[in-house]
């Protein structure tokens, strides 16, 4: 009984550990769409790259790829909108690029770019050239207030502790509630499906996979609670 409630409850931590996670990327991405940076209407910029987390001690990169995919030397222009109190800034960045290379372009960013109150909020644009069009893309990082600390180092540690009581609670709860039947059985199918729902979850989030992110946190609240039904009810 005991090893049962002390593998649900690790099970839990690792499952809110990878939700919180989710919710952290949504909630930035989310917030910059809605910021009120220039909306042209171009195809998406897959090629955007931010970080999840970043701290107040630290300075984040974010980047843009860029390829040439046609058989003549081109000179495209990248412009960055950066979140600011008050009027956000831009950048701009001029390519020379030959047939078939591809380069990368970064801009560096600090909590003097933080706007509401928690993020640094970036929309991306690579102007039309040749047979590429215009494309733009926007992106949001949670700001924590843990200058000792970097958001990759607190990324790391969120993900391992998550893997640590996931893995490590599945093992306790099915090892002590053995023959699995019934009820148990049902629990043991909601934990493992819950657990491989949140690791694609987490996985989404750190692509940048909003829409799927999202659709991914509802499944979650569902299994979630398919898994409290199950899991207390086989400690009775």
């Amino acid at each position: 009984m005991v090893l049962r409630l002390l593998g649900v409850l690790l099970f839990m931590i690792g499952i809110l550990l990878g939700v919180a996670l989710m919710g952290a990327a949504a909630w930035g991405d989310i917030e910059a769409i809605f910021y009120g940076f220039d909306t042209i209407g171009g195809k998406p910029l897959s090629t955007l790259k931010c970080p999840v987390l970043m701290t107040t001690g630290e300075t984040a990169k974010i980047s843009v790829t860029i390829k040439n995919p046609t058989k003549q030397t081109i000179e495209p222009v990248l412009r960055a909108d950066i979140s600011q109190p008050g009027v956000f800034r831009q950048e701009m960045t001029q390519l020379s690029l030959a047939p078939g290379e591809t380069k990368q372009v970064d801009w560096m960013v600090t909590k003097e770019d933080v706007d509401l109150r928690f993020f640094v909020l970036v929309k991306a644009y690579a102007y039309a050239i040749s047979t590429l069009p215009f494309r733009e893309a926007t992106c949001g990082i949670l700001i924590l207030d843990l200058p000792g600390l970097t958001g990759s180092q607190i990324l790391a540690t969120a993900l391992a502790l998550m893997l640590l009581g996931i893995i490590t609670g599945l093992l306790l709860w099915q090892s002590s509630s053995k023959p699995l039947f019934g009820r148990r059985l049902d629990a043991a199918w909601a934990m493992c499906s819950l657990a491989g729902v949140v690791l694609l979850g987490v996985f989404s989030a750190l692509m940048g996979w909003l829409l799927l992110n999202f659709l991914i946190l509802v499944l979650c609240i569902l299994l979630f609670s398919a898994f409290l039904y199950f899991a207390f009810s086989t400690t009775a």
